[in-house]
């Protein structure tokens, strides 16, 4: 929010909302720049009075803003057919702009402590990694915002599940499991009735839990008959709740496991290994641990096989093509 404000060491921090102009004619400074107190006292030797400022946002005010938007928009599920959902998301795009910016949020997102882990959160976090696996693919900035409503409204339905099934979601009886699954159906009829939903997002609804070789559910399709979009959501999906599983799930264990849900044939290699080969890339350097304890460091990435590179392990002055070893992977940072 902008506002005009007095000229005083109170505004060190906060973003500047106009170009700064001397009576010369010259830039003194931008907008946009963060005020500091060597600033304040150039603008008060310029004789500015006041000045338009507005302050810093920070990735995590918009996160945690995001998040209690889409509470507020999940808990009535009944207003949703009165709104537009366009003009919701239209609301939101400064936290859209942030995510294309910032990749490297399917990290950072799991350091903010100060919010419970719910389903809104939950929410808030396939959309923003959805976003990031279609950039890393080369989608257009319209399939990216598509992913992003996929992503945020994927799971509405579990909003008609018992506070009980959901918190005991990997521990449910076989009769509890049969009405966990049609969280599905349930998005998929709270959804159908809004004016401008989009296609995609009731297939995301509906098809999120789906795997390529028919074993997923609600209706067991195979690859060729869920959408590209759709299984990119449920690669996100199984980012999202591995990160957040108890235990503190490492980045790399979450990508050993959907390296392993691509050999077992649950999920599409050419979504799954792009986003593994992209992450590894920023980890070269890297201090790691190995599966057998020992400590190493990554140098060289494969494309073919991102996961498993080559390292050299310093106590032994070794080098190892983790290619040959399917067994030894990296298991955490050192």
């Amino acid at each position: 929010m902008e506002e005009v404000l007095e000229i005083s060491f109170d505004l060190v921090g906060k973003v500047l909302e106009q170009d700064i102009i001397s009576e010369f004619g010259v830039l003194l400074l931008k907008k946009g720049a963060v005020l500091t107190e060597s600033n304040i006292i150039l603008l008060r030797n310029h004789d500015y009075k006041n000045v338009n400022v507005s302050e810093i946002v920070t990735f995590e005010k918009l996160y945690l803003k995001n998040i209690e938007q889409i509470k507020e928009l999940f808990t009535d599920v009944n207003k949703i057919k009165e709104i537009s959902i366009e003009n919701w998301f239209e609301e939101n795009a400064k936290f859209f702009q942030f995510i294309l910016k910032n990749p490297s949020l399917t990290e950072e997102i799991y350091n903010i402590n100060n919010v419970e882990d719910s389903l809104f959160r939950h929410s808030a976090n396939v959309g923003i990694i959805a976003v990031i696996l279609g950039k890393i693919l080369g989608y257009s900035n319209k399939n990216l915002k598509l992913l992003w409503k996929m992503g945020v409204f994927h799971d509405i339905g579990k909003m008609k599940l018992s506070e009980e099934l959901l918190h005991n979601q990997d521990n449910l009886e076989e009769n509890e499991m049969s009405e966990y699954k049609k969280h599905a159906y349930y998005g998929w009829n709270i959804l159908r009735e809004v004016n401008d939903i989009d296609v995609n997002i009731l297939n995301a609804v509906k098809q999120h839990h789906e795997k390529i070789d028919g074993t997923g559910y609600p209706k067991g399709l195979k690859v060729d008959e869920i959408p590209l979009l759709v299984q990119m959501i449920s690669v996100a999906n199984l980012v999202d709740k591995l990160s957040n599983s108890q235990g503190k799930t490492s980045i790399f264990q979450v990508m050993n496991y959907l390296i392993n849900e691509t050999q077992q044939n649950k999920l599409n290699p050419a979504i799954v290994v792009p986003f593994v080969r992209y992450k590894y890339y920023h980890y070269v350097g890297k201090e790691i641990i190995l599966s057998d304890a020992r400590l190493a460091k990554i140098i060289f990435i494969h494309d073919n096989e991102p996961s498993q590179p080559l390292v050299h392990v310093e106590e032994s002055d070794e080098y190892i093509d983790l290619r040959k070893f399917h067994n030894l992977k990296i298991v955490d940072f050192s």
